[in-house]
């Protein structure tokens, strides 16, 4: 009987963790979302968003961003992710990319994305985006 009540506690113990826990916890979750651009800030870039760029909102459990760049030309276009986590209207820099993030770029969520077209640095020579679309995939792990 006391073994019968010993397996019985158990089975209920190890159900009960199985609720416990989320389903999706430790899940890495990707969320895709699109904008377009026209123009890049190329030469002399300058931190505005109506330069050529784009504005994501986040959620406030991702933490991670990938983001690529198609342009019109087919060819790599420089770019810089930034947010403005103290709102001072001065995007900090996070990452850059020429065509696309080397893997992912630590972001906070709950704080907008801001994506600059046109970063000098970013490919090595200057490039001038014409129009194009960014892709940003968010995610909560990299």
């Amino acid at each position: 009987m006391k073994k019968t009540i010993a397996v019985i506690l158990m089975t209920a113990l190890i159900g009960a963790a199985f609720i416990a826990a989320p389903a999706d916890a430790g899940r890495k979750r990707n969320r895709k979302v699109t904008g377009v651009y026209n123009g890049g800030a190329g030469v002399g870039t300058i931190y505005a968003i109506n330069f050529g760029g784009a504005k994501f909102p986040t959620k406030s459990t991702e933490r991670y961003v990938k983001v690529k760049l198609t342009d019109a030309t087919g060819q790599p276009v420089g770019f810089s992710v930034g947010q403005d986590p103290d709102g001072d209207s001065s995007a900090d820099i996070l990452g850059k990319g020429c065509g696309k993030t080397k893997g992912s770029v630590p972001i906070q969520g709950g704080v907008d994305v801001i994506i600059f077209v046109g970063e000098l640095e970013a490919c090595g020579d200057p490039t001038i985006g014409t129009q194009g679309e960014i892709a940003a995939v968010f995610s909560n792990l990299p």
